[in-house]
């Protein structure tokens, strides 16, 4: 059992290192399009920002939700304090990843599904960004942020583990 505790805590926090590394990821990708702004290139920075930071943010975010299930189960704790006790800083890191799931799904998701046209079709035509791509992007990024912040949150949890 102990090995499989530390396959997971591994894994968990390779994932959980993907994820965390969006944060810098936005910031150059952010820092790249100030830059660019208006320019040609502004375009493809955003389609590869946004893909980009959706890749992580799958890649880690899901991997760290399915590994933190099995480490609940190897270390006897609770989901949300079902099925075992819940210490404080694992219950604060449950109901962050609820509100990360919350924000994907109700945020991040539709705002990315109405990207992908508007990006494919200003693409098509003169190769700059459209005020409906840049209220979208802005949204997206805001949300996203939003998430990195709670990402944040629950690695420093994690780390420190607080018995309060």
């Amino acid at each position: 059992m102990e090995v499989i505790r530390v396959l997971l805590v591994a894994v968990h926090l390779l994932l959980a290192g993907i994820w965390f590394a969006q944060i810098i990821a936005d910031w150059g990708f952010s820092r790249a399009r100030q830059g660019a702004e208006g320019k040609a290139v502004e375009l493809p920075l955003m389609m590869a920002q946004v893909k980009v930071l959706i890749l992580m943010g799958q890649v880690g975010g899901i991997g760290v939700l399915l590994t933190g299930f099995g480490l609940l189960w190897v270390n006897g704790y609770g989901l949300f304090n079902v099925g075992g006790l819940t210490p404080t800083w694992l219950l604060i890191k449950q109901v962050g990843m609820v509100i990360a799931l919350a924000l994907v799904f109700g945020l991040i998701a539709p705002a990315q599904r109405k990207l992908a046209p508007a990006f494919i079709a200003a693409a098509k035509g003169t190769p700059r960004v459209t005020p409906e791509i840049t209220q979208l992007m802005t949204q997206l990024v805001g949300v996203t942020r939003l998430v990195n912040l709670i990402v944040l949150l629950a690695v420093l949890l994690g780390v420190w583990k607080p018995a309060v």
